[in-house]
């Protein structure tokens, strides 16, 4: 039988935001990719920002370190502060924050001469 689409939403956005507070990062990611099968024949901008979030937050808490995923960070953060979700914009600029030290720390140790 199933259920109305938005419950999907209501209880895997919860799921994903606790799998990224235990640094779950698997879970994170599995709870987003079982969200966006729910939707995928009809997209909703909001599950859609979710699961990029997700993904986006659990590879920064994996370790990738990576300018593209700075600049994903600060789309999705920007996105969040366009849609007014401003719960969401610390946690983004946290990460992002972080992850641009560690990539300059990362950029002006490989310059330093061996």
């Amino acid at each position: 039988m199933g259920c109305p689409a938005h419950n999907h939403a209501f209880f895997y956005r919860p799921a994903i935001d606790l799998s990224l507070r235990l640094c779950d990062w698997e879970g994170a990611e599995c709870y987003a990719d079982l969200l966006e099968t729910k939707v995928s024949e009809e997209p909703v901008p909001l599950v859609t920002f979710t699961v990029e979030r997700a993904r986006t937050l659990a590879a920064v808490g994996r370790g990738v370190r990576d300018a593209g995923l700075l600049a994903r960070l600060e789309n999705i953060a920007q996105q969040a502060r366009d849609a007014h979700a401003y719960a969401w914009v610390p946690e983004l600029e946290l990460a992002a924050a972080g992850l641009r030290a560690e990539l300059d720390s990362l950029s002006r140790g490989a310059l330093r001469p061996g």
